[in-house]
């Protein structure tokens, strides 16, 4: 019987999936086709700012958190430069550490650099269009939003999480757990990305 895996507050646990179409092709029953991959990239930085503190920095925080009133955001950074090809498919998945019933949403940044030693809510990026919201959750799970539109190999893409409602969330940051959690989360994570990979092709035969 497997021994379900058990999650700890590391970076691993703001993970983006990446399908990459390889730019390699092979001829079958005369079409051409393309072999993928998938990808776990997890984040590089992440740290949460609060409009009642604007110039404290919680990158020490083993918590990301979000919340509609006072507002309290999340950012999230991932570095690509490692992917190839074209990116068919990428999904964020954050670990939530609190329930909701509404969920939360995923927006793009207007660009501006920003680090997590020393973002602050004065200092924060500007939140750009919105690329998609999770569903309800449990607390303790794993949530998923597509964030494929966002996603490009070759650089940097940041996001911003933000609450849809006024109830506050938290989420699993990187600042706390063994090291070996985080290694255990990533490979996780990337029997997850294949068990949706089987699933997808199981039905679409």
């Amino acid at each position: 019987m497997a021994v379900p895996f058990a999650p700890r507050r590391v970076r691993a646990f703001y993970a983006l999936l990446a399908a990459a179409l390889l730019s390699g092709a092979f001829a079958m029953f005369g079409a051409t086709a393309f072999a993928s991959s998938t990808v776990t990239v997890t984040a590089s930085a992440d740290a949460y700012v609060s409009s009642t503190s604007p110039t404290t920095s919680f990158a020490t925080s083993d918590q990301l958190r979000i919340d509609g009133s006072p507002t309290v955001r999340t950012y999230l950074r991932f570095d690509l430069r490692g992917l190839s090809g074209s990116v068919t498919s990428a999904k964020l998945r954050l670990y939530a550490e609190s329930p909701s019933g509404i969920g939360y949403r995923v927006s793009k940044t207007d660009g501006s650099d920003w680090s997590e030693s020393t973002l602050t809510w004065n200092s924060k990026p500007g939140v750009g269009s919105s690329v998609g919201d999770s569903s309800t959750f449990n607390a303790n799970t794993w949530t998923t939003v597509d964030v494929t539109s966002a996603v490009s190999a070759g650089g940097f893409v940041d996001f911003a999480v933000d609450a849809r409602n006024q109830t506050a969330i938290k989420f699993a940051s990187d600042d706390s757990g063994p090291a070996s959690a985080g290694q255990a989360g990533k490979s996780h994570e990337s029997k997850r990305a294949r068990d949706d990979d089987d699933e997808d092709a199981s039905n679409d035969a």
